[in-house]
């Protein structure tokens, strides 16, 4: 799978994605401030608007171009050097960073004279003394349809429909649900997702640890899953707080039967492990194998001591 790397301008830390399909990501720590010395700004005054949205600076190309959009558009060259970017009708006003401030995030579509379109979803920060800031974006996929979105306790959500395996990519119709916030290090990071509807509506959710706890080394993970994965097996991936990986491996559910509800209650050890404790990240996945994307995910900060 295609890896994106979307720089943020004048040296705001990276956001890593993938192309095609829900991202799967190495996601870390939260940051709740943003160093405005990192950020490219649009000057403004006044709160941030659909206005100042519609005509700010974004970075294009993975990160290796900064365009500015005139009434949500830029366009430029033609051949093999055509670019256009626009800002999509999916937009929602929230504080991302815990600071007082309304932020705000965005959909931008690039276009490269072909029938992709390659959607990133920006988050977009208020500095105080008059700045509108783009950060790094997560790229979301070639023609996802993203329905609506909103921004709730620094969580930005996305209803969204993509393209299931046997999907054109002009025509996705899995519904899906992601949810963002924003980290430091990679940048904006999938924190849950879930897909499908009705009887085949798929989530996880994480009862334990609690977020913000306190943990040991032999961390209890605890949950549910409406609907059991293949194999009764999901992925764990933990991350310390320097954005190392401390463990992948896989848990297994227990359910009544194929493709029923399930539950999960396992140890992970990690008294071998070499990290010094402090905050980290964990987080479940449900991948499917059809195409190896995210079909659902859950995750949890909590403190290893």
């Amino acid at each position: 799978m295609k890896k994106i790397i979307y720089f943020l301008v004048c040296g705001l830390l990276l956001a890593l994605a993938t192309g095609c399909a829900p991202a799967n990501i190495s996601p870390s720590l939260p940051s709740s401030t943003v160093n405005p010395e990192f950020l490219q700004s649009t000057p403004f005054t006044g709160p941030i608007t659909l206005e100042t949205l519609k005509n700010a600076e974004y970075q294009a190309q993975n990160g290796m171009k900064l365009v500015k959009l005139v009434n949500g558009t830029y366009q430029e060259g033609s051949g093999t050097d055509f670019l256009s970017v626009s800002m999509l009708d999916a937009f929602a006003f929230g504080d991302l960073n815990a600071d007082g401030m309304q932020d705000a995030a965005v959909v931008l579509a690039e276009n490269y004279g072909g029938t992709g379109q390659f959607e990133y979803l920006v988050p977009v920060f208020f500095i105080a003394g008059g700045a509108i800031s783009p950060s790094s974006g997560f790229f979301l996929g070639d023609r996802v349809k993203v329905n609506s979105m909103s921004i709730t306790g620094g969580t930005i959500t996305l209803d969204m429909l993509v393209q299931a395996p046997n999907d054109g990519l002009c025509c996705p119709s899995l519904p899906m649900t992601q949810s963002f916030r924003f980290y430091s290090g990679p940048g904006l990071t999938l924190v849950h997702a879930t897909s499908g509807s009705g009887s085949a509506y798929r989530e996880i959710k994480v009862d334990l640890p609690i977020p913000a706890s306190e943990v040991t080394r032999q961390i209890q993970l605890k949950g549910s899953v409406t609907i059991a994965p293949f194999e009764n097996t999901l992925k764990v991936r933990i991350l310390d707080s320097n954005y190392g990986p401390i463990y992948d491996g896989s848990i297994t559910v227990t359910a009544t039967d194929l493709g029923a509800p399930g539950t999960f209650d396992v140890i992970i050890d990690l008294s071998a492990s070499p990290t010094t404790g402090g905050m980290i990240h964990i987080e479940i996945l449900d991948v499917s194998m059809a195409d190896g994307s995210t079909i659902a995910l859950d995750s949890v900060d909590v403190i290893l001591k």
